[in-house]
């Protein structure tokens, strides 16, 4: 009598994971994470590009393109990659220039700021006169 076998089909890898950043870096924040929210279960796994892991969220990570791919812990398969980029810290703002103004009339020293980073943007010819500066300045 002839042996019969069966040969399963090959497991379907999971799919392809829904993820995001959850922000993107700032200049007090300059690391972000990724957090992954489907698929889930005691089956799938995650990784950034470094061992896979059972938690949906990767924290501390530093500006770079990410691949995101989920694997079946059960099967061994691994699905597409999800590609995610963690933007890099913007440049900070510019340095205000300062120059010590004297004033004919008998009264303290005025600073004048020019380039005020955020002002900038709604005026080239921006000035603000602080009459107590917070660092003291030469008077020669």
């Amino acid at each position: 009598m002839p042996l019969s076998l069966t040969v399963d089909p090959v497991p379907a890898p999971p799919a392809t994971p829904t993820a995001s950043v959850t922000a993107q870096p700032n200049c007090t924040t300059p690391t972000r994470y990724i957090v992954i929210t489907a698929p889930t279960g005691p089956t799938i796994q995650y990784s950034v590009g470094g061992p896979y892991q059972s938690s949906t969220s990767f924290t501390g990570l530093m500006p770079n393109n990410y691949q995101v791919p989920t694997q079946n812990t059960a099967t061994g398969c691994i699905s597409m990659p999800l590609s995610l980029t963690v933007d890099p810290v913007p440049a900070p703002p510019a340095t205000p220039t300062a120059w010590l103004q004297h004033s004919p009339i008998a009264r303290p020293p005025q600073v004048l700021l020019s380039s005020l980073p955020l002002l900038d943007q709604l005026s080239n010819t921006v000035s603000e006169v602080l009459t107590n500066p917070p660092l003291p300045l030469s008077q020669g």
